[in-house]
């Protein structure tokens, strides 16, 4: 099978082993069984990763190899273990279920390493296109079940693989026209929270954008960018006892490249100078209670120490926008949480449930007609532009990877 979209990032290794053995044993095992893939370092820990499944069957193998030769025969079982989405689902507040069986082919889950070798002959496990109209979350268990023929029997290890089904959406366009802040219908308390959102400022000038970055020193490319990303424009904004502005200047700190800048009812803390026209970012930023964090595509870009508290009373839309600028917004999400860089990546491109924990505000924007965003949240905040309807792209966007031509 062709592999479109392959995408896989180890999160991390669970502290416990595979089905009897205990830690004392595993240092007594010289010549352990294992899966390489889930255990690129030789260590009998389970591995967890992402895997993203696209608009192809995904191929994953799966080889079984000892650390050293045998004299005989060794034969190893692998099996699908549904107590490991259940463990992980327990550890990480998620709900993970197991990808029903019409979406798995893997015909051999049986392998044998030969007298005298190490490793045995690949499994293959094909993985088909899914969809998830419920915002289901899947994931495929798979452990060593048993081995038979080895001196030391019974060590393994596990491989947990979180699926995810890309987001595929239009996205809402906005301009100067369409200045809007909405009324919450309740207060919103949040003295932890996460604003997360897809953004891109389309480039309406007809100018070209390189070069783009400039210098301290002599900036000739600055008023470009200003008509673009135009100096103190919001593309949107949380109001109540404390405000977060964010907002777009044409250059930063360094005086080279666009920043956007978060302003609170004093302190404020500007962005790196990354920004180019007609890109998608994803962005989120997070307060703890203590620290305003900014991630970009699922990275910390910059932090800062700050003491707030927070009431969420309203959400605007493209405050003072110049007449030329233009925004795409997409999955405007509002959490009473600060969001781990792991439950970043982890959501960032795929729609979720709208009972996620901590969620209390979510805006998809993906109706591609009409005034209202609707709130897929209980709170039932949707937004209605009412005479100010905006504009929906003619695109269906892929957010696993957003900006392919």
């Amino acid at each position: 099978m062709k592999l479109k979209y392959f995408s896989s990032l180890a999160l991390g290794a669970l502290s416990f082993f595979v089905g009897a053995c205990n830690d004392a044993e595993y240092s007594e095992i010289e010549n352990g069984v294992y899966i390489a893939e889930a255990s690129p370092m030789d260590n009998y820990v389970q591995q967890v990763e992402l895997q993203m499944v696209d608009e192809a069957n995904v191929n994953r193998t799966f080889t079984v190899r000892m650390q050293r030769p045998a004299s005989q025969d060794v034969q190893v079982k692998l099996e699908f273990d549904t107590t490991m989405i259940d463990a992980y689902n327990a550890k990480n507040a998620t709900a993970y279920q197991m990808l029903p069986a019409k979406y798995i082919d893997m015909p051999q889950m049986e392998a044998v390493i030969a007298a005298g070798q190490v490793s045995a002959p690949s499994l293959t496990m094909s993985i088909k296109p899914f969809t998830t109209p419920n915002q289901e979350q899947f994931a495929i268990p798979v452990r060593i079940s048993s081995v038979v023929g080895a001196q030391a029997t019974g060590n393994g290890n596990k491989l947990l693989l979180l699926l995810s089904s890309p987001l595929k959406q239009k996205s809402v366009v906005l301009t100067a026209r369409n200045s809007h802040t909405f009324n919450f219908k309740g207060d919103i308390a949040a003295p932890t929270w996460s604003f997360e959102f897809w953004l891109k400022v389309n480039n309406k000038t007809g100018q070209s954008t390189e070069p783009w970055f400039g210098t301290a020193t002599g900036d000739p490319y600055r008023p470009k960018r200003a008509q673009i990303f135009g100096d103190n424009s919001a593309p949107i904004h949380l109001s109540g006892t404390e405000s977060v502005l964010l907002r777009y200047w044409a250059d930063g700190v360094k005086k080279t490249g666009p920043t956007l800048q978060c302003q609170l009812d004093g302190p404020y803390m500007d962005s790196s100078e990354f920004w180019y026209p007609d890109t998608w970012y994803h962005i989120v930023y997070t307060y703890d209670g203590k620290t305003l964090t900014l991630y970009k595509d699922g990275e910390v870009d910059v932090t800062k120490e700050v003491s707030k508290n927070f009431i969420f009373k309203t959400l605007s839309f493209c405050s003072s926008f110049g007449w030329q600028m233009e925004i795409e917004l997409t999955q405007i999400r509002l959490w009473n949480k600060a969001l781990t860089k792991n439950a970043i990546k982890d959501g960032m491109s795929r729609q979720l449930p709208g009972n996620s924990d901590g969620l209390v505000g979510y805006w998809p924007c993906d109706e591609g007609e009409g005034t209202v965003l609707k709130d897929h949240t209980s709170n039932g905040n949707d937004i209605d532009f009412g005479d100010k309807k905006p504009s929906w792209s003619g695109k269906v966007y892929n957010f696993a990877h957003p900006n392919d031509k």
